[in-house]
Order: structure tokens, then sequence, then C-alpha cells
């Protein structure tokens, strides 16, 4: 990751832009019905097979409003050589489970949660050479093209864990 830890982002930002490009996945859950209040470490598990020696998977919750606007509210980023160490193997499908950042956040009905799934967010964190060079360390010639592919079956469930607060009656 960034050497010191992740850029420091203020506040909500809008995401329509990077939603554009073709390097993501995002997925839009239905308008909530009730009042919803996310507090703690999201949870993503992945199933994901991978084309390279080393590679990285990003999620990000996001808030979407009822005008559209779609604002960031936490990510997570995890790395075959940390989450695998020599366990991790190319074009092998794995199981992909780490945390988002520690957030609270209360969703309001009309609203919608969404997750983008990506392989790298940089700037925020440094990006991955997809082999056994570290990006710092990377010449031209050490850089891979990975191709990454999300599993979504009865036996490969790939899904977010959302630590939520349940509100009481007074």
């Amino acid at each position: 990751m960034a050497p010191g830890g992740p850029l420091a982002l203020s506040g909500p930002h809008d995401q329509a832009e990077m939603e554009l490009g073709n390097n993501l996945l995002v997925y839009t859950g239905e308008p909530l019905r009730e009042k919803l209040h996310v507090f703690g470490h999201p949870c993503i598990t992945l199933y994901a097979a991978t084309s390279t020696s080393s590679a990285d998977f990003t999620a990000k919750l996001v808030r979407v409003l009822t005008n559209g606007r779609a604002e960031f509210v936490c990510i997570g980023v995890a790395r075959s050589a940390q989450l695998f160490g020599e366990g991790y193997e190319a074009d092998a499908v794995q199981r992909w489970e780490f945390d988002l950042d520690p957030t609270s956040c209360v969703f309001f009905p009309g609203e919608r949660l969404r997750l983008e799934i990506a392989s790298s967010a940089f700037p925020l964190f440094d990006r991955n050479s997809s082999s056994a060079v570290p990006a710092s360390q990377a010449s031209q010639w050490n850089w891979r093209r990975s191709t990454q592919q999300i599993l979504h079956t009865a036996q490969c469930r790939s899904v977010l864990h959302l630590p939520v607060i349940r509100e009481t009656a007074s």
C-alpha cells in the first residue's frame, strides 16, 4: 500500500466519473425501505481468479443518494502476496476476504448501497506490477497485464458483509 497508508479523502465525493471506466464492476442495490446504520468494518468475500502471479482487489462502499449522486463511504484493499503468501496461484479460484476501512454511515430510505470492485485504487494505494517485482522497483519490462474473474455461483458466493446497528424502540 502507499507509504504511510492511504491518502486522506476529504469527506464524501461523487464517484460518477470514476464509475464510467471499463476497469471496475459496479453492483447497486434496490432503494432502501428503511434507515440502515452501518457501523464498524464492512468485510468483503470474493471468489476470484486472476491471470498473473501478483494481484490486488479493491472494494469500495458507496452511497447512492435519491438524486443519483454516488458518494464514497469507505474502501478496502487486498494484495495477493499479503493475503495468501506462498499459497497464491495464478488462474486458480481463491477466496479473497478482507476488511474495508471502518465507517459509521446512516443510509436513508430511498438511498441505495453500491459496491465497486476493481483491481487498483491508484493513486490512493500503490499500483501492483502484476509480477513478482514491487511497483517501486519495476522497470517497463516488469509490468504485466492481468485479467480478473469474480465468481457468483452457489458454491462461490462473493458477498459484502455489513456491520449494522439495529435501532431499538425507546
